[in-house]
């Protein structure tokens, strides 16, 4: 239950925000797999007793080649399947023409024929797989810096505290477009009803998230290394300089770079 609850969160989550499933392009969806048919079978059966699943290598291509022609989510396919693999526990397949085998002659010990068929029809080898895509890309794939950026996402837009939240450096690991695209709507959705504090060496998340206050620290290593703070807004000359000389790196950096992307004017 606490599986399906998760899921239908996620879902939620997607369906009601814009930003999570236009713009992000985030995909939640379940699916059936298979989950260790193959050796869970093969655990019942002593693979030295004649019978379509007989040796060890040719036993265990036999269970995956039946397992892999399943689609799980069709009741019709996986009837077909349970069929087959009946009829392997029960007839000599590996020859052109079948020849009846009885069950309980290829059992290990301890094994009975009542748990042969609990496992086999008792279907606790399908089990449900959740997948989380963002821009098409499974979770599994998606870099360090990614990830963390998605958890980042979720926390931001699904969590409802007006509690004061800090940030240090979500950046990390992150190209600017990716910060630019994803994080900065994110961002200013949650200042909608919390206050955020970001500590960033990232002009998007500074300047493009258009903050109500900048704070600059400047540290004095020649005096005991000590620190002076100065605040104010983005329109103040004074943080505005800071501004540019700390996040883009001096405004004569800013312009060079401004001249050759042809944006300039």
């Amino acid at each position: 239950y606490r599986t399906i609850l998760c899921f239908l969160v996620f879902q939620t989550f997607i369906d009601q925000h814009i930003l999570a499933k236009d713009k992000l392009k985030l995909e939640f969806r379940a699916e059936l797999v298979n989950q260790g048919f193959t050796s869970k079978l093969l655990n019942l059966l002593a693979l030295n007793r004649k019978g379509s699943f007989m040796g060890a290598d040719e036993g265990r291509a036999k269970a995956e080649g039946l397992a892999q022609a399943v689609s799980w989510e069709q009741p019709e396919s996986v009837s077909s399947f349970i069929q087959a693999v009946d009829s392997a526990l029960h007839e000599d397949q590996r020859e052109p023409t079948p020849t009846p085998v009885q069950l309980c002659d290829q059992l290990v010990k301890g094994q009975t024929c009542e748990d042969a068929f609990n496992f086999l029809y008792g279907l606790e080898y399908i089990q449900p797989r959740y997948v989380l895509r963002w821009e098409g890309k499974d979770l599994g794939m998606l870099s360090p810096g990614e990830r963390g950026t998605l958890l980042l996402v979720f926390y931001l837009l699904v969590d409802k505290s007006d509690l004061p939240l800090v940030i240090d450096q979500p950046e990390g690991n992150l190209d600017n477009h990716t910060v630019a695209k994803v994080l900065v709507d994110c961002i200013r959705e949650a200042r909608k009803r919390r206050q955020v504090f970001i500590v960033t060496h990232n002009p998007n998340l500074a300047v493009v998230c258009d903050a109500d206050q900048v704070v600059h620290a400047d540290m004095d290593k020649e005096n005991g290394n000590t620190v002076a703070y100065t605040t104010g807004s983005l329109e103040n000359p004074a943080i505005s300089k800071y501004v540019t000389d700390v996040l883009e790196g001096t405004r004569w950096a800013f312009g060079v770079r401004g001249a050759k992307y042809e944006v300039g004017d």
